[in-house]
């Protein structure tokens, strides 16, 4: 019932799963992973912030 932030060289596609990337401003290639029919309030906030920080430019933890 939670997400979790990964690698994406780790994953492969899971039926169920969203996998939404985080952006290049790491050395790896993130991918937050959760079950889509799952998407309680924190995790709506936290995609609205990476969206955000993805489309603004300013650092994730600026």
């Amino acid at each position: 019932q939670g997400f979790a932030i990964m690698p994406k060289e780790e994953m492969t596609p899971i039926e169920d799963m969203y996998m939404e990337g985080l952006g290049e401003r790491f050395t790896e290639i993130l991918l937050l992973v959760y079950m889509s029919k799952n998407k309680n309030q924190s995790l709506r906030d936290l995609l609205k912030f990476v969206s955000k920080s993805n489309s603004d430019g300013e650092s994730l933890f600026g």
